[in-house]
Formats: structure tokens, C-alpha cells, sequence
């Protein structure tokens, strides 16, 4: 992992996560699909595994197609403090206080991509880019590490999530 990146602007979501018997590299097709994992698994365990997860998002997309947002309001990023660098300042973004405020940012630009696009997935519309030179959507990524805060933000998050991975 980290040895080769895709420099397509279409996402790769063949993850590898692993190698098998110390020989095999193990892949997964996570699809188009948002994940949710339970953190029934130690800290160390459940950090690992989303840091895994967070390096084959990157590098399954051309670079700089991918933004990354950690909503962390407990321990304020640190699932993903150890990658942070000055040059992805733009690309992975913290936010602490208001999941609200990010899934508002981000619901705006799936609901645009989706009359940008007219009607299809972003994987279609960045592939169909590619092939005639046309410019591909951005992805965006979003890792919530808590629970939301309130009623309105579990309801908010539950909404994006029945739509958000097939418009950007």
C-alpha cells in the first residue's frame, strides 16, 4: 500500500487491505456504497483499520480528486493526524464543532453534481470525462467519528447517506 496510485479521475474502489499467509495481497470492491463501521474493535484496531481504508481512498483516484473531511468533535482528527501534512491542507479538512455545517457544505455539492450530471452516478460522469477530455468531478470523503450531537444532525447524516456516494 502506498507503493502506486491510480491516475485516473475515476475511483478505483478496489481496496487492498491486506496481505494473506504473508504471499497474497487481499483486495475488497467496497463498490459505490458509504461504509459504516462499528467500533466493536479496540481504538488502535478500529484506527488502523479507517487509516487503511483512508490511504487506498487516496490513492484510488487521481491525485488531488479527493477531499477528505474528519468530523472528530472528541479527539479532534487524530485517527488521521499522522498522514497530515502542509500539502493536504486542502484536501484532508477537520471540523470539530459542527457536523451540521459540514453535511449542509456537502449535501450543496452532491445536489449540484446531480443536475451537473444530469441524472448520473459520479463514477459514470467522471469516467465519460476522461474519455472525451471533458472535467471530472471532485470525490468527496467524509469520516465521522462520533456520534451526532443531536436529533436533527443523526436524521441530517442518515439522509446524506442514502445518496451521497453516487453524487460526489
Amino acid at each position: 500500500l502506498g507503493q502506486e496510485y491510480n491516475s485516473s479521475v475515476v475511483f478505483n474502489t478496489n481496496f487492498r487491505i491486506g496481505v494473506h499467509d504473508e504471499i497474497f495481497e487481499e483486495y475488497v470492491d467496497i463498490g459505490f456504497k458509504n461504509l459504516i463501521i462499528n467500533p466493536g474493535m479496540s481504538v488502535d484496531t478500529l484506527y488502523r483499520f479507517i487509516r487503511v481504508l483512508w490511504a487506498n481512498a487516496v490513492l484510488n483516484v487521481k491525485p488531488g480528486y479527493l477531499t477528505t473531511y474528519v468530523y472528530d468533535p472528541n479527539e479532534f482528527g487524530q485517527v488521521l493526524i499522522p498522514f497530515y501534512t502542509n500539502d493536504l491542507d486542502k484536501l484532508l479538512l477537520f471540523e470539530k464543532d459542527s457536523l451540521d455545517n459540514v453535511l449542509k457544505s456537502l449535501t450543496g455539492y452532491c445536489e449540484q453534481n446531480l443536475k451537473d450530471m444530469r441524472g448520473k452516478t459520479i463514477f459514470e460522469f467522471n469516467k465519460e470525462c476522461e474519455e472525451v477530455g471533458k472535467t471530472p468531478k471532485e470525490y468527496k470523503l467524509l469520516i465521522v467519528m462520533s456520534q451526532p450531537k443531536n436529533f436533527e444532525e443523526g436524521e441530517a447524516l442518515k439522509e446524506f447517506l442514502t445518496y451521497s456516494s453516487q453524487y460526489g
